[in-house]
């Protein structure tokens, strides 16, 4: 007698955390484009120490700011410099987020 036998098994997955801050979506910019006056927006729930910095194409520094709250909201007149692209680095450790910002006339 020859019985076909069939066995199942079940395979549990668990997620865990790195223990890495991720920087995903803590940074709102508004407007974007911009003739001047842009908001910068942080989202910082962990409170973690972050450093925000804006520089232009060329790398030239313009602003940068320590932020060590869980709401960061400050309004920044961008109205002095050239119209172009500028990299918004926000960024904690050895983790950074680069975003783009663009002045227009």
């Amino acid at each position: 007698v020859c019985r076909d036998s069939i066995t199942s098994q079940s395979v549990n997955i668990v997620l865990t955390s790195t223990g890495r801050p991720s920087l995903e979506n803590l940074l709102k910019l508004y407007p974007n484009p911009s003739t001047g006056i842009v908001t910068i927006d942080v989202d910082n729930p962990d409170m973690q120490d972050l450093k925000i910095e804006i520089n232009d194409i060329a790398g030239r520094h313009i602003y940068s700011r320590d932020i060590n709250t869980m709401k960061f909201i400050e309004k920044v007149d961008l109205g002095a410099f050239a119209s172009g692209f500028y990299m918004v680095k926000l960024s904690t450790g050895s983790i950074t987020k680069i975003s783009k910002l663009v002045l227009i006339d």
